[in-house]
């Protein structure tokens, strides 16, 4: 064994045999790959020392590593530590909690996770809303917890209804070409939306309802300015995203429209 190993061990077990988070931060974060493999051999003995890792943890680069050395560790007390950050820890902080959670929590953690997605701090659960969908989207419904999954849906389906609100109280105008653009444009990712794997229960019906709309800013802007105003719209629309094409092709026939 060389002499840095060697002083990187005897450094981990002492702080170890102490029970110093401060301390094993102190080796983990010099070295994070070969700490990690001593910590690994080392086993449920580094348990108290990682629950006090997260809990004196002064930096967002510590905790982040305690945490995730902790779930790692899979020790109740440790564990118990990282759920109190996702209780009550900084932002992003909290996010490592539930990442660390979801892959080494228990059944009981469930309910906790589900809980972040009705968090009054809105960045916190937009957060955790796009992490699950991404993991939700790539492993399918079963790659969640059941009750993660439901509040998701639940979630999805509250913000879906307040963007619709939202856009229902422009969608009748009157416009100018800055306003309709912004309105088709959030329209248009609306239908992309309906596309998205797993799809919404309610996929088709939203779909059809928002071609619907995306036809009545058609109608609208043609009694407003007829296909000049349209067609102003429409550039603003290609300028701002991807949708320049679809939207032509939503407003053939409103006028002499023909994309």
């Amino acid at each position: 064994m060389d002499f840095k190993k060697a002083m990187l061990e005897r450094r981990m077990r002492s702080a170890v045999k102490d029970g110093d988070g401060r301390k094993l931060l102190d080796v983990l974060t010099s070295d994070s790959t070969q700490g990690g493999r001593l910590l690994y051999d080392i086993g449920p003995a580094a348990g108290p020392a990682l629950a006090d890792a997260v809990r004196t943890a002064r930096t967002e680069e510590e905790m982040r590593a305690a945490i995730g050395w902790a779930g790692s560790s899979g020790d109740s007390k440790a564990l118990d530590e990282v759920r109190n950050v996702l209780r009550q820890g900084s932002p992003a902080a909290r996010m490592e909690a539930l990442s660390t959670l979801l892959v080494h929590g228990t059944p009981d953690d469930a309910e906790h996770l589900a809980g972040c997605l009705t968090d009054p701090d809105d960045g916190f659960r937009t957060a955790v809303f796009d992490r699950l969908s991404e993991i939700e989207r790539i492993g399918g419904h079963d790659s969640l917890p059941a009750s993660v999954t439901a509040a998701l849906s639940a979630e999805r389906t509250r913000r879906t209804d307040a963007t619709r609100a939202g856009l229902e109280s422009e969608i009748n105008g009157p416009f100018t070409k800055v306003s309709a653009a912004k309105v088709l444009v959030s329209l248009c990712n609306e239908v992309d939306a309906t596309y998205s794997d797993p799809a919404p229960p309610d996929a088709d019906d939203r779909r059809a309802s928002l071609r619907k709309d995306i036809a009545r800013v058609g109608n609208a802007l043609y009694e407003q300015g007829g296909e000049d105003l349209m067609r102003d719209v429409a550039r603003l629309v290609a300028s701002a995203s991807s949708h320049g094409n679809y939207l032509s092709r939503e407003w053939t026939g409103i006028g002499g429209w023909m994309g």
